[in-house]
């Protein structure tokens, strides 16, 4: 995992500088090459099977957004579609980027589903505290779906994501969730739940994670 993850920044490190003034197919593909040297030329051909995708990505896009918004937006399907361990299926879905360019794949969870977030807003400087309030996405694993039914009963037999909206104090790393949906794949709720209560992140976990990435926003 992480030797793919470090070949996926390579790869854009080398490209986005470059990826509007030159041929995109051309310049994502001489990245591959460069980047996937040694150790990491196992992952020479995914890379560059990856490629078309990307610039399409990134050619729909363009069409709508700043250049410097869709590199990021792109990149992080790209980055998807490296990381995802799931079932074919599961990492098709997962990994067909947003047509609204809206959601941002962030990572997969422990148990393989994958997660998205969306800033609607800007920063508020509350009392000095840097406030953000920033929408997550979860397509659920098959392995999540089996504990959810475990856990929560039948209903969730028909779970396919979730949504939840989340303010973030960035100052004092802390988080709080303001609502959260889960629903099956015709967009049919399952069940909603409302606000919860502030609570400071620990490094290394998952919702840490998202805390960082809009943070440094």
């Amino acid at each position: 995992m992480k030797k793919i993850i470090f070949l996926f920044l390579i790869i854009l490190l080398f490209s986005f500088n470059y990826l509007h003034s030159m041929d995109c197919l051309e310049i994502c593909e001489k990245a591959c090459e460069t980047a996937s040297t040694g150790k990491f030329s196992i992952y020479l051909n995914k890379c560059k099977n990856d490629c078309p995708f990307f610039c399409e990505c990134e050619q729909a896009c363009s069409s709508e957004q700043s250049i410097d918004y869709c590199d990021y937006f792109c990149s992080s399907y790209f980055k998807c579609k490296a990381t995802c361990k799931g079932e074919p299926n599961f990492c098709k879905r997962a990994c067909e980027f947003d047509p609204n360019f809206n959601w941002i794949f962030l990572n997969f969870d422990e148990e393989g589903s994958a997660r998205f977030y969306y800033m609607e807003d800007e920063y508020q400087n509350i009392f000095d505290q840097k406030i953000v309030k920033v929408w997550e996405k979860v397509i659920l694993s098959n392995k999540t779906k089996q504990r959810a039914i475990k856990n929560l009963g039948p209903k969730y037999k028909k779970a396919d994501y979730g949504v939840a909206l989340w303010e973030i104090n960035c100052v004092e790393k802390k988080m709080r969730r303001l609502q959260a949906i889960v629903y099956t794949l015709a967009d049919s709720v399952i069940e909603k739940t409302g606000p919860r209560e502030w609570n400071y992140v620990p490094p290394g976990t998952i919702q840490r994670e998202l805390l960082e990435e809009v943070c440094e926003e």
